[in-house]
């Protein structure tokens, strides 16, 4: 299993295969499947708490741009053509006004559509209307609308929601605007302004009126709409100033589009309830789906609530645990089976079905401030966008999918679609001018996988030419490190024979000056191991049993050169296979050493003892003697060069450089009871499995 796994782990294959993912996460995101393109527009140093729109106004199906700006102390409106050109400036008379300052829409129904804004001036709201390209248009000039209460403070007002839309279904539609206020706590009121007859209605007084979100949906099947959207309990307005519902709750309110309210408000306690809205649309009625949030002190569980036309809630999901931040409600109605998503500020998103059973979760990757919807890329679908800050935003699919972040200069103030040349971006106004952002299919997304199979293929190619240089290396290396050995070896063969032969012809000779009729049998001997060692002169390992017939016509003749004197055993174990390779001399050197170095210089008999057996590990070899010992050899400057102890010393190196176990091989003196040196012992250990990969030929 391990060997197969570090196979697996060195196949270039599969180590290009996770190097490919490594380089392919940094790959910039070239090649995302969908891309922002973001180009600005107007400059902040040219207009004064500018807010720009793209609307188109002469029906030619390309957006032109409204700026709205502060010019000498007045609201001033500017229509921009797509190319950058200026069209016209009107002036009105009065400052910008709190919120939305315009709308646009056809009121004539003639392809040329008006712009409908307020000014303030002497804490009245007066309205304007002006069409630019047609100059026999609808022409609304200094038109006072609403005057602001000081009744509870100065005012403090915002408007909101300005949008021209048929609410009574008769030929014309009507102006459809908000105010609310803070401490000056009125006007708080819906109002629809009949431009026909130059008629203002507006809801009555009750306290709490709608903020944001604003939706105009038919509930109770009358082919009317209805009029509802969020509402945030700000605690400005309190029971004790006598009005029906206090903004220190949430209410639920729907109006009528006669600024009725369709049914009893109902209460989410506790100022700083966030409550948002939605319309849930099945073939048997539409519903609203309501959330309600507190971020305040009281632990009052958010709920997601359906309630139907007349006010009564049909199912109720209570929420374990309460953020204390924003919670956001949208509708997916993009399939058949219609889901209910919310979505929390922390990026968790909860998806609901018709019955509020929770069906899933996730959790997005960024955090959401605040939410939009557009169809940024014309494909009937809505894009979702979160603002994280101020100046951080995040795109995604409609099903979460695919999300791009982008940045922009300035705290955002207006969003809007822009259409030119078949092209749809998304217009954003900021204080510090204005973006168009395009979020489209990247025509580099299918490249990635060319790209990928590419990094995969250059990585492979890659691993294998290194691997290859690595072997012609290895292989440069090792034929070089062989031919070293091979001289090496050769060289210790011919410094080895010589050797031992020069040390044979000194014993004959000795033999022949003292002993002159037993000469024969000594050149007999001699000749016999000069016939073994050139037998195996190309080899330098040799069976044990041929090292050990080569060893006692070595010690036959040492025998006959020094008589009695020397004696010799040689015990090898029955468990110990001779047929068995070991270097060549190894047994030979040993026992010279033993000879020439110990038992030479004796006055009494020497005896040498040579033992071959195996032990748990490896085959031992043992020489020993009791001669006069090492250290007594030293100090009578005993003839020898030491030449073959360090012949065999390399001849290990040279062996063990290919074997994970190696050979070792200790020399210890002997003592007698007294402390006088009484030999010298050898002891060789060469491991099991030892292999020999130069034994073949030289």
């Amino acid at each position: 299993m391990g060997n197969r796994l570090k196979y697996l782990l060195l196949n270039p294959i599969i180590i290009s295969f996770i190097m490919s993912l490594i380089v392919i996460w940094f790959i910039p995101d070239a090649f995302e499947k969908y891309e922002i393109v973001k180009k600005k527009i107007g400059k902040s140093e040219e207009y004064q708490r500018v807010h720009i729109y793209s609307c188109d106004l002469n029906s030619d199906g390309n957006d032109e741009y409204l700026f709205s700006f502060e010019y000498n102390g007045k609201h001033s409106i500017q229509v921009i053509t797509p190319d950058l050109g200026i069209v016209d400036q009107w002036n009105l008379r009065g400052k910008i006004p709190s919120g939305e300052r315009f709308c646009i829409g056809d009121y004539d129904n003639d392809g040329y559509k008006e712009i409908y804004a307020f000014s303030e001036n002497n804490d009245t709201l007066f309205l304007y209307s002006f069409e630019p390209y047609d100059t026999n248009g609808l022409i609304i000039k200094d038109t006072p609308i609403l005057e602001l209460s000081h009744k509870y403070a100065k005012p403090e007002y915002f408007i909101n929601h300005m949008e021209l839309i048929n609410l009574d279904k008769d030929t014309v539609p009507e102006l459809f605007f908000i105010v609310n206020s803070g401490r000056s706590k009125f006007p708080r009121n819906l109002y629809i302004y009949d431009l026909q007859n130059q008629e203002l209605d507006k809801s009555r007084d009750i306290g709490m009126t709608l903020s944001s979100n604003i939706q105009f949906k038919d509930l109770d099947g009358d082919k009317l709409p209805e009029i509802f959207g969020d509402v945030i309990a700000a605690g400005q307005v309190h029971d004790s100033l006598g009005y029906d519902y206090s903004d220190y709750s949430s209410w639920l309110l729907v109006y009528k589009n006669n600024l009725e309210l369709l049914f009893e408000p109902i209460e989410f306690k506790h100022f700083r309830t966030q409550l948002c809205v939605d319309i849930l649309e099945t073939n048997e009625q539409n519903m609203i789906a309501a959330l309600s949030n507190h971020m305040g002190q009281y632990d009052n569980y958010p709920k997601l609530l359906l309630v139907n036309q007349k006010g009564e809630i049909v199912k109720q999901y209570i929420f374990p645990k309460s953020p204390k931040n924003n919670i956001f409600l949208n509708i997916d109605s993009s399939k058949n089976n219609k889901k209910i998503v919310v979505m929390y500020q922390s990026g968790l998103v909860k998806f609901f079905n018709e019955d509020l059973v929770l069906t899933d979760s996730l959790k997005l990757e960024n955090s959401i401030l605040a939410y939009q919807e557009f169809d940024i890329d014309n494909d009937g679908k809505n894009e979702r966008i979160f603002r994280e800050n101020t100046t951080d935003f995040v795109i995604s699919r409609n099903n979460f999918t695919f999300p791009l972040k982008f940045s922009v200069d300035g705290s955002v103030t207006l969003f809007s679609l822009n259409r030119n040349n078949g092209n749809v971006s998304l217009c954003i106004s900021t204080s510090e001018g204005g973006y168009l952002v395009e979020y489209k299919l990247n025509r580099l997304y299918y490249f990635k996988y060319l790209v990928n199979l590419a990094v995969f293929i250059a990585l492979y190619l890659f691993i294998r030419v290194i691997r290859k240089l690595q072997l012609i290396q290895l292989e440069k290396k090792e034929k070089i490190r062989k031919q070293i050995v091979d001289l090496q070896l050769k060289n210790f063969n011919n410094q080895m024979d010589p050797h031992f032969t020069f040390n044979v012809f000194n014993a004959i000779a000795y033999k022949i000056q003292n002993e002159s009729p037993e000469s024969y049998e000594a050149f007999m001997e001699f000749s016999k191991l000069i016939r073994k060692s050139l037998v195996a002169h190309e080899s330098i390992t040799q069976p044990i049993f041929e090292e050990i017939n080569k060893l006692e016509s070595y010690l036959k003749l040492e025998k006959l050169r020094y008589g009695e004197k020397l004696s010799y055993n040689i015990n090898i174990n029955d468990d110990v296979d001779q047929s068995k390779h070991i270097p060549k001399m190894i047994l030979q050197t040993y026992v010279e050493n033993a000879i020439k170095h110990g038992i030479k210089h004796k006055h009494e008999n020497g005896k040498v003892d040579i033992s071959i057996n195996n032990n748990q590990h490896s085959l031992q070899i043992e020489i020993s003697d009791d001669g006069i010992g090492r250290k007594k050899s030293k100090e009578l400057k005993t003839q020898g060069t030491g030449i073959g102890l360090k012949l065999m010393d390399n001849y290990f190196k040279l062996f063990n450089e290919f074997n994970k176990n190696k050979i070792t091989y200790n020399i210890t003196d002997l003592y007698d009871n007294k402390g006088n040196p009484s030999g010298t012992n050898i002891k060789v250990l060469i491991p099991r499995g030892f292999k020999y990969p130069l034994s073949t030929s030289l």
